[in-house]
């Protein structure tokens, strides 16, 4: 067995570190874009250890995943306000009549407001930097030998096997929820398989499992609009425009679930093993 089967993840896993490093270099309020980086940086990190949490014989990949995934939290509730309004500026640039882009405006103008009162208190680099030394010393002390089938049949075979199940519930239910599940998986393959093996071919299904993840997040996005349209105070306003608003919402959610359907089907719908054979073929 080789390690060099293990060794670009841990390099890329370094990079990570080197960026989030710069990201985190002034302890100061952190800003929109930074949030997103770190956030995104957590995602490529908790992806990497997933790949290989099957094949370590102790709990760091399990204790790394959670910590990263709870550094990562602390800064959602700023991230969720900034996608929440991005999402809906969008919907209002597609608004179907003048109508619908009034109300979307009138709610895009209470949302504002809302987020420059939260905005008053966000996260602070000092807050992130020892759970991120950690895990720079764990990826950096890893010592494993693994050959490279081995690493694809059971490290991204099992993401694969993941996002497999989850597609086949998602069809057949109607809860949004089993959608949600699914984007991690999703992304996780998405951000994980060109680190493996780089092709043209392995190029062209990882772009098709971005675009997938792409699909997915917005769902998430617009679910999380929903959520905040739904529980504004409609009391001074016309109380039937938050209610059409919360209709062009769930409209939107039903089209972009409709994609979201026919892109998972066609990406996870073979058995893991079948993905398995399809990578090393296409890592040529």
């Amino acid at each position: 067995m080789s390690k060099s089967a293990i060794e670009p993840l841990v390099q890329h896993a370094l990079q990570v570190h080197d960026d989030v490093s710069e990201m985190l270099a002034d302890d100061e309020i952190l800003g929109d874009d930074v949030i997103h980086g770190i956030r995104v940086a957590s995602k490529e990190l908790r992806a990497l250890w997933q790949v290989i949490k099957p094949l370590l014989d102790d709990n760091r990949a399990k204790q790394s995943i959670n910590e990263l995934r709870d550094a990562a939290a602390t800064l959602s509730e700023a991230r969720d306000r900034y996608v929440i309004i991005q999402t809906l500026e969008r919907l209002c640039q597609k608004a179907p009549s003048k109508d619908a882009r009034k109300a979307l405006t009138a709610t895009l103008d209470k949302l504002c407001s809302q987020k420059q009162e939260a905005d008053r208190g966000t996260a602070t680099a000092a807050q992130l930097h020892e759970c991120w030394q950690q895990d720079r010393q764990r990826w950096q002390s890893l010592d494993i030998s693994v050959d490279s089938n081995i690493l694809l049949a059971e490290g991204y075979g099992r993401l694969y096997r993941k996002a497999h199940r989850l597609t086949r519930t998602a069809l057949r239910s109607d809860d949004i929820q089993h959608w949600h599940a699914l984007r991690k998986w999703t992304k996780y393959l998405s951000l994980t398989l060109p680190v493996y093996a780089q092709s043209a071919k392995l190029e062209r299904l990882t772009d098709d499992i971005t675009r997938l993840g792409k699909k997915l997040g917005r769902l998430h996005d617009l679910d999380r609009l929903l959520l905040a349209v739904n529980e504004l105070d409609w009391t001074d306003d016309d109380p039937e425009r938050g209610a059409y608003v919360s209709h062009l919402v769930r409209r939107e959610i039903g089209n972009v679930v409709s994609q979201c359907s026919k892109l998972a089907k066609a990406l996870f719908n073979d058995e893991p093993r079948q993905f398995v054979v399809m990578v090393k073929r296409l890592r040529r």
